[in-house]
């Protein structure tokens, strides 16, 4: 890596050079843009940018849109933007005469995924591919990496057998000739004719785009056009619209060409329309946005999600069963995670809690509050429940008071962690339910304030088991965000108590187990919490699997079990 050739208060650009596997000996030269600033997702995210035939990484929109995902705005997003193999500044095929082929495109690709994830540690977000670009992009989704969630297709062909069309259409004797030759194709900082072999023009027209129905439901796509293209047909973008239906987003820009460039008509002056590319991609990919679509896709409504309100509970049971994992599904009416306030419950709230079958409530609200609801569960008399004390220790800094005393989401992950390995005779209670009495639904019960952190990382473990993935599992977490504020509000119209009101007011006549809570620190529970705190079980221990193992004492038959009975 060079030294950083630009400079702005909220990214750094620097040149890399990536090995290449293909040209043993030769590289890949890209850019890396890295943010100042990140502020939303973790583990921090990259996006890698590809361009098409006769391309460059900084042509059309790319440097462009490299600036722009690096804004706060935008969580603060690397960005990766390459030439391929025989292209730009990168090393030549080894074997030019063949062409170049989508698969060399692909194990490009490969080699600066591994770049990006083994020697940077970043997480790769999304591809955006422009042309020949977005056609690898998706094949490279498609067919060797289905764990990366979007993909942007910015005027990319759909009927690839198309392109042997426009190559003899372009040369007249292109059969004949086997191939013909690209005029001023930037290559090694100046303009070359290159050669253009038919074989790398039928391998272009291999692929069967109806195939991108196969992709994952959770892996969304983006289409861009051109109204005024030239090179690809407007139909094409139907044809995407039309296989990869609610998962696709489809935008035609006016006037643009197929770089996204136009002509004033009187003047003949070149308008640039990529900064409106940029803006569609970037709103796209915002934090926001992949939220919604993590909702969506997983067929959840973005109001607060599979809950069950129990009258006079205050908040609602949230049942955790739905989530995909290796083609099955993780029970529903099982697991549940609780936040309320059995004390206050009435007797519709019962009729409804007995609806759940529920036999189980692990309670791991702090012992140590001396004004949290009662210990003894009789007196909820709720017949055919039983309550068991499971208290998790406060962290060190203690969780709940996050936002007042400033602790960082870095922090709260270390704190979090730190409760888990000292909470492993709590945590073998709820694994021994599961291993042993599958026919028994539970619930994990926390509160409002800082306890809520402990029983999501409990839930995160169960899930873990399941074979459910972190990105899911975080994204979950981040759930509870919705479902106590909506429930809190309620309960603040409802009720005067100065333990609910902002921070700072403590009225302990009034007090509950809220007091000295920050109302917006009982909300956070946040995707990059949960994403460090589940690198942090990876590093330490292997997996989840290996906590189960080492600290409580589980065979590799007992955690078999437990996660056939979370399944369904």
């Amino acid at each position: 890596m060079t030294s950083t050739e630009v400079e702005t208060p909220y990214y750094t650009e620097q040149r890399i050079e990536i090995p290449s596997t293909g040209s043993p000996g030769g590289v890949l030269v890209g850019t890396l843009v890295s943010p100042t600033v990140t502020t939303s997702l973790f583990p921090p995210s990259v996006v890698i940018i590809s361009h098409g035939f006769a391309g460059h990484r900084n042509y059309c929109y790319h440097k462009l849109l490299a600036h722009k995902l690096a804004e706060p705005s935008m969580g603060g997003l690397y960005s990766v933007r390459f030439d391929f193999r025989s292209c730009g500044e990168s090393a030549d095929l080894i074997d030019p005469a063949l062409g170049r082929w989508l698969e060399h495109d692909c194990q490009d690709f490969t080699d600066v995924l591994a770049y990006v994830r083994t020697k940077l540690n970043l997480y790769v977000l999304a591809l955006v591919g422009h042309s020949r670009g977005a056609l690898a992009s998706l094949l490279y989704v498609l067919k060797h990496d289905q764990t990366i969630p979007h993909v942007v297709n910015c005027s990319g062909r759909f009927r690839t057998e198309f392109i042997i069309d426009k190559c003899r259409r372009a040369s007249a004797t292109w059969d004949q000739d086997g191939g013909y030759f690209a005029e001023n194709v930037p290559r090694h900082l100046k303009r070359e004719r290159v050669w253009v072999p038919a074989t790398e023009t039928f391998n272009l027209a291999r692929p069967d785009l109806n195939e991108l129905a196969n992709l994952p439901p959770n892996i969304r796509v983006m289409t861009i056009y051109g109204m005024e293209d030239q090179v690809v047909s407007l139909q094409d973008a139907t044809m995407f619209a039309n296989v990869l239906t609610d998962r696709h987003c489809l935008h035609f820009i006016p006037l643009a060409d197929h770089n996204f460039y136009s002509r004033q008509e009187h003047t003949g002056a070149r308008i640039n329309h990529n900064p409106q590319v940029v803006e569609l991609i970037a709103e796209w990919l915002s934090p926001a946005a992949i939220a919604a679509w993590f909702l969506y896709s997983r067929g959840i409504a973005v109001r607060v999600p599979r809950l069950v309100s129990i009258d006079g509970a205050a908040h609602d049971v949230r049942d955790f069963g739905g989530w995909t994992t290796q083609g099955r599904t993780v029970r529903h009416a099982y697991l549940y995670h609780s936040v309320a306030e059995w004390h206050a419950i009435t007797e519709r709230g019962k009729q409804q809690f007995r609806l759940l079958n529920v036999r189980v409530v692990f309670d791991l609200r702090v012992a140590n509050r001396s004004n949290r609801t009662p210990s003894t569960k009789t007196e909820y008399d709720i017949p055919g429940v039983k309550w068991i004390e499971a208290a998790l220790p406060l962290a060190s800094s203690s969780s709940s008071l996050v936002i007042r005393d400033g602790i960082s989401k870095s922090t709260l992950s270390n704190e979090l962690y730190h409760v888990l390995n000292d909470s492993v005779n709590a945590v073998r209670k709820i694994f021994e339910l599961i291993r042993d009495e599958p026919d028994k639904p539970f619930i994990i019960q926390g509160s409002v304030a800082g306890n809520n952190h402990h029983a999501g990382i409990v839930c995160a473990l169960i899930l873990l088991i399941a074979g459910v993935d972190a990105d899911t599992i975080a994204r979950d977490y981040e759930l509870s965000n919705s479902i106590n504020k909506s429930s809190m509000t309620q309960n603040r119209l409802a009720s005067n108590k100065s333990s609910l009101s902002s921070p700072g007011t403590n009225n302990k006549e009034d007090s509950t187990e809220y007091d000295d809570v920050p109302w917006m620190a009982r909300l956070w529970s946040d995707y990059e919490t949960m994403r460090r705190l589940l690198n942090m079980i990876d590093a330490d221990y292997g997996n989840a699997e290996e906590y189960l193992r080492r600290y409580c004492k589980f065979d590799t038959h007992d955690i078999d079990t437990i996660r056939q009975n979370l399944l369904q």
